[in-house]
Formats: C-alpha cells, sequence, structure tokens
C-alpha cells in the first residue's frame, strides 16, 4: 500500500495545475523520485475499455484522455507504460439490469397496499428509497475529505499530498486572475459548435426514451388488464434481452471500429419500432415491439459516446460531453411532459409515443451527417500529411 500510494503521488504531483507541456516546464525531480523512476522504468497502468471520452480502447490501441496525459508524464519523465485493458462495460449495463431486477420487485412492495394505512405506491417510494438514503449518510462517514482523513496514507504522504493540492489551488487561483475570460471562452466555444447541437439532438431521443420507457412502460402493459405482479415480470423481459445485447452489440461495435452506423441503425429500429405500435392491440406484439425499442435504445450507448470523441476537438471535448448530456436531458424533460399530455388528451398510448419516434428517426439520419463530417475531415488530414 505504501509503494502504490508514493507511485500515485508521484504521478499526481505530475499532473497537478498543467495541461500541457509547455505549461509544465521543467519538472524537478528529487533524488528519491529519480532513484524510484530508475527502478520502475515500465508500469502497468489499469485502463476501461470504454470510459469515454476519458479512456477507450480502439482495436489494441487507447484512446481518450487519460493517453494524453499518460503520453505527458512519459515525455516529462521518461516513465514508459503498458496498457491492461479492463473487461467491464462500466455503468451502461447497470441502466436496464436495475430494471431487469426492480420491475418484480416493485411489483412485490405493491402488495403491501394498506399496511400501516400506507398506499402500495408509498411503500415502493418509500422503501426504494432507503439503500440511496443510507448509502448518501455513509459517504458522509466513510469517504474522506482530504488527504489528512485518509488513513490508508501515512503522515508523511498525507502531508505531501495535502501541499501538492494547496499548490494545485493556488496555480489554478492564478491562472483565472490572469485569464478572466477563459471560461466565457469556453462557454462560447460550446455553443458555437454546431456539432455539440446535432449530438445533443441525436442523444435526446436515446435518453427520452430511457425516461419515458422507464416511467410509462409498467403503464403500457398494464393497460392489457395485467395485474401488478404480471406487468412486473413482464416489464423485466424487455430490459434484461436488452442489457445482453448492449453488450453484444458495444463489443461487435469496438471490434469492427465503426461508430457512424453502429449508432443510427439501433435508433432506426427504436424509431420504427415505435411507429409499429400503432398498428397493433396484442399485448405480445407490443411487448415484442418494446422490447426491440429498448435493445435499439440501448445499444447506441457505446458507439454514440465514441463518435462523439471523434467529431469533436480534443480542446472542447470535455466541456462538449457536459454540454450534450445537459441539453438532451433538458429535452428529455421536456418531452416527458409531451408525452404525459398527448397520453391524456388521446387516451393512447402509441399515439403519445409518436414524439419519440420522430426524435429517433431524426437522431439516426443525423448521425449520417456527422459521419460525412467526419470522413471529410479525415481525408482532409490525410491530404494535409
Amino acid at each position: 500500500m505504501q509503494m502504490w500510494a508514493r507511485r500515485a503521488a508521484l504521478l499526481l504531483s505530475l499532473l497537478a495545475g498543467h495541461g500541457s507541456a509547455s505549461a509544465m516546464g521543467e519538472v524537478v525531480l528529487s533524488a528519491e523520485e529519480q532513484r524510484w523512476i530508475e527502478a520502475h522504468p515500465l508500469l502497468r497502468v489499469g485502463v476501461a475499455e470504454d470510459s469515454l471520452p476519458f479512456e477507450y480502447m480502439k482495436g489494441s490501441q487507447l484512446h481518450g484522455r487519460s493517453l494524453y496525459y499518460l503520453e505527458l508524464m512519459s515525455h516529462l519523465t521518461g516513465i514508459r507504460f503498458s496498457y491492461i485493458p479492463s473487461k467491464t462495460q462500466g455503468e451502461r449495463e447497470r441502466i436496464p439490469l436495475s430494471n431487469f431486477i426492480g420491475s418484480p420487485l416493485s411489483a412485490l412492495l405493491l402488495k403491501m397496499d394498506g399496511v400501516a394505512d400506507f398506499a402500495g405506491w408509498q411503500w415502493l417510494l418509500m422503501l426504494e428509497a432507503l439503500p440511496a438514503i443510507i448509502l448518501g449518510l455513509l459517504a458522509l462517514k466513510v469517504l474522506p475529505n482530504r488527504p489528512s482523513e485518509a488513513k490508508w496514507l501515512t503522515q508523511q504522504e498525507q502531508d505531501w499530498l495535502s501541499g501538492q493540492l494547496t499548490k494545485e489551488r493556488a496555480a489554478r487561483e492564478s491562472t483565472t486572475q490572469k485569464h478572466p475570460h477563459s471560461v466565457s471562452g469556453m462557454l462560447k466555444s460550446v455553443f458555437t459548435n454546431k456539432y455539440i447541437w446535432v449530438l445533443s439532438v441525436i442523444y435526446m431521443g436515446s435518453s427520452a426514451t430511457s425516461n419515458t420507457l422507464s416511467l410509462w412502460m409498467p403503464q403500457i402493459l398494464k393497460s392489457f388488464h395485467l395485474s401488478n405482479m404480471q406487468t412486473g415480470l413482464l416489464n423485466m423481459i424487455p430490459f434484461g434481452i436488452a442489457a445482453v445485447f448492449m453488450i453484444y452489440w458495444g463489443m461487435r461495435a469496438d471490434k469492427s471500429g465503426e461508430r457512424v452506423k453502429a449508432t443510427a441503425i439501433p435508433l432506426a429500429i427504436t424509431a420504427v419500432s415505435f411507429a409499429a405500435t400503432l398498428f397493433t392491440d396484442s399485448l405480445t406484439i407490443t411487448l415484442v415491439l418494446l422490447t426491440l425499442v429498448l435493445m435499439g435504445n440501448y445499444a447506441i450507448k457505446g458507439p454514440f459516446w465514441a463518435l462523439c470523441s471523434e467529431t469533436l476537438p480534443p480542446a472542447t471535448l470535455a466541456t462538449g460531453i457536459a454540454a450534450i448530456n445537459t441539453f438532451a436531458h433538458l429535452g428529455t424533460g421536456a418531452m416527458s411532459s409531451v408525452i404525459g399530455v398527448l397520453r391524456d388528451q388521446t387516451g393512447s398510448f402509441p399515439m403519445a409515443l409518436m414524439p419519440l419516434c420522430a426524435l429517433t428517426a431524426t437522431g439516426s439520419l443525423l448521425v449520417f451527417l456527422v459521419g460525412k463530417q467526419n470522413r471529410r475531415a479525415e481525408q482532409v488530414a490525410a491530404i494535409s500529411s
């Protein structure tokens, strides 16, 4: 643990408050740090295969912001890195899996209707909120706020890391004073980048679909005169299949390196499946169509963010990703309200879902527009080189 802490502290010191080799200037290492580097010229670094935009594997090559910093450290210190990819798919699988597990659990909690004079839905909200409340309170107690509270560090390591953080804070404040318009310039670069808006519209369809079906699909199924338990059990099927398909589709996209079709095709399947719900009154067919909707919707999670990383310039990638998330979720909130109003006015769930059909279809077409621009940029770069 002590060796790990020293290694991490050394690497952190090289990154603190700096963003480029020119800003770094000369790195002055102590004799102990120089000896450590000589004894450890090659470090193995565990990297996530799909943690966009920070790090992701394309074939056998590492890409993303992490690679930038690792190359910077290698340039400044002479340390070489070997990359050990992680096989985890991150949080994306947990989204449909949480619905897969949560649907039957919610149905069971609804059976508590009348217990202690609370309705079933009240028990559901209270009990499903408990884990988040408990974990939130535990975080206040368990997670350290500062290096001095990190019990796994020695006193010397705590003092060293506190000093580095103080220097980083001072450097950041100094930079802010020298460049008071840097934040406004960053915001301007985001708001004036047309591809951020285009990608936001694309992702809005996926985000709105996820939110809408998480809220409304149990009621869609319940409209076929099912019990709460039947609704919960059937509701878990599409999410379970979508979770498995998402892993397969992400691996397929990574292997082929194809981002445009891997994003556009699932969006098109989602749109067509939404439209097809207008032409059936069958529970079985509706369930199949909703399964296709979720398969297409969750399948784009990996390829889409890889497409963003290939489309946006590195200087605005981090803020661009944040902006896309923000704009897309603002649209998602508006879309949820629209669907609720349409459901009340038409009395039809399929009709209420048609805005999602239009949005995902538009997103599918926009993906090809982005892909065309990326290909043009690659051709220009190839000619220039």
